[in-house]
């Protein structure tokens, strides 16, 4: 199923979070603060927010940054004010964020073009 799909597709929501409040830094906490785990209102209200501080950046200069750091995250942090301990947050919550494996292409077939009765 390709992104476009899924996306469509109602049966595929963001879960809602338990009530309460979640410990700065964790994972519960960055799904009750990001768009990316919203839906509705929600994730509009927060978009915006991350639209607003985007559109004042340059992206060139903050290509600049990222290889002056070595780092995009850092040069990221920076440019919209975070401090520096901001990056090594953004890594924890990486970290607790499970990431679905890449596909594995298939194996060439060994057999390709061939008759299963010849000779290699």
């Amino acid at each position: 199923m390709d992104a476009r799909s899924v996306l469509a597709d109602p049966r595929y929501v963001v879960r809602a979070l338990a009530p309460g409040r979640a410990s700065r830094g964790t994972l519960a906490w960055l799904r009750a603060a990001v768009c990316r785990f919203a839906e509705g209102p929600d994730h509009a209200r927060r978009r915006a927010l991350v639209e607003q501080v985007l559109a004042t950046l340059e992206p060139a200069a903050l290509r600049v940054a990222a290889r002056r750091h070595g780092d995009p995250v850092a040069a990221l942090c920076a440019a919209i004010g975070l401090p520096p301990a901001a990056v090594g947050l953004v890594e924890t919550l990486r970290r607790g964020c499970p990431t679905p494996p890449a596909p594995r292409a298939p194996r060439p077939s060994r057999w390709r073009g061939r008759s299963r009765r010849s000779r290699w």
